[in-house]
């Protein structure tokens, strides 16, 4: 908020004048200590998005109605251990928000809302960047080749909103200092230093579980859509994040969490209703 955050939290802009209004708000409110209650009001507010459309996701992916519930307990379980160095994170967290309103926009064919999304998302976080990519492939392996044109038409109007926001971030803010973590310089450096600290397999233990390893044993009971999140995100996510961050920080890992790993475990605890659309089937 004042600015001088350095490459790449500098550009990522939405997350202020959200926290800004919340506190003047709080200020006007006469709230004592209103900067920190506007934090996490913020906060609270975002997770409690998450979890709304999570359960939506979930049900419109064809989990009934009590695993979707066990599903959002799965998830603030998640979200829970993922404090390592978290601070409050608006950003992190509303990128979530962003890739579950994706998977709905995709699920209820509302595909006019992918460019919208992908515009604020880019505004949030550069990692918005798989969005435009996990709607084609849904497009052309999930649904009716008829409607494959249309997806391309949208797939590159979402590409083209991306990169313009992304570089016109880069050229309203300009050339920002590339902060370090920990003083490993991003590629094989910290690589090695993730893959070496105890803390790294603690953390993404105690918050992702063994829920990923219960989805992907259920993946034959996966609807092709939510096969087609798995293979856009669920590699080039971790591959990434293992060379460009520090994975002790697992609120980076909520997104393929909730979007991928959580219903895949459903599926495998209970095969899904029949769907209304054969599109969705496996």
């Amino acid at each position: 908020m004042e600015g001088v955050a350095g490459n790449p939290w500098q550009y990522r802009v939405l997350s202020v004048p959200i926290n800004q209004i919340a506190i003047k708000i709080g200020y006007k409110l006469g709230l004592p200590y209103h900067i920190a209650y506007a934090f996490i009001f913020v906060r609270f507010i975002i997770d409690a998005a998450i979890y709304f459309l999570a359960f939506i996701y979930y049900r419109k992916l064809g989990v009934y109605q009590n695993l979707a519930i066990i599903g959002i307990l799965l998830l603030a379980w998640g979200i829970s251990y993922s404090w390592y160095d978290s601070d409050i994170s608006t950003n992190t967290f509303l990128e979530v928000v962003f890739y579950l309103l994706t998977g709905l926009a995709i699920l209820f064919k509302k595909w006019f809302w992918i460019p919208i999304i992908v515009f604020f998302a880019a505004l949030n976080r550069e990692t918005s960047g798989l969005i435009p990519f996990i709607f084609i492939s849904a497009v052309w392996f999930a649904f009716p080749k008829e409607l494959r044109r249309k997806g391309l038409s949208i797939f590159w109007v979402a590409i083209a909103i991306y990169v313009l926001t992304f570089f016109g971030l880069r050229v309203l803010f300009g050339k920002q200092e590339l902060l370090i973590p920990h003083g490993q310089s991003p590629g094989l450096e910290l690589l090695i230093f993730n893959i070496g600290r105890l803390i790294t397999w603690d953390r993404l233990l105690i918050t992702l579980s063994l829920i990923p390893l219960v989805a992907l044993f259920g993946y034959q009971k996966w609807p092709i859509v939510l096969r087609c999140f798995f293979w856009v995100i669920v590699p080039s996510w971790f591959f990434v994040h293992a060379f460009v961050a520090v994975l002790a920080e697992t609120r980076l890992f909520i997104v393929p969490l909730a979007l991928v790993f959580i219903p895949g475990a459903l599926f495998f605890a209970s095969p899904p209703k029949e769907p209304n659309t054969t599109v969705l089937l496996v």
